[in-house]
């Protein structure tokens, strides 16, 4: 996950930064820095987040 798909996956979840900081009992500034890719996301944000839901797109440009 990088962090563009955690800022997705906590907002899909109606959670705000704070929210999820608060779950994984760290800090808001540490959990930007995570979704700008400045920090690698820990373990402990995964867990919170849990189980990702994967869709799957199908683009055939103009073809088909």
């Amino acid at each position: 996950m990088d962090g563009l798909g955690l800022k997705i996956a906590r907002i899909k979840r109606g959670w705000t930064q704070w929210d999820l900081a608060t779950k994984v009992r760290g800090h808001l500034a540490r959990i930007s820095e995570m979704e700008r890719g400045r920090r690698e996301i820990t373990e402990a944000v995964v867990e919170a987040l849990g189980p990702m839901e994967l869709t799957a797109t199908t683009h055939n440009h103009g073809r088909g």
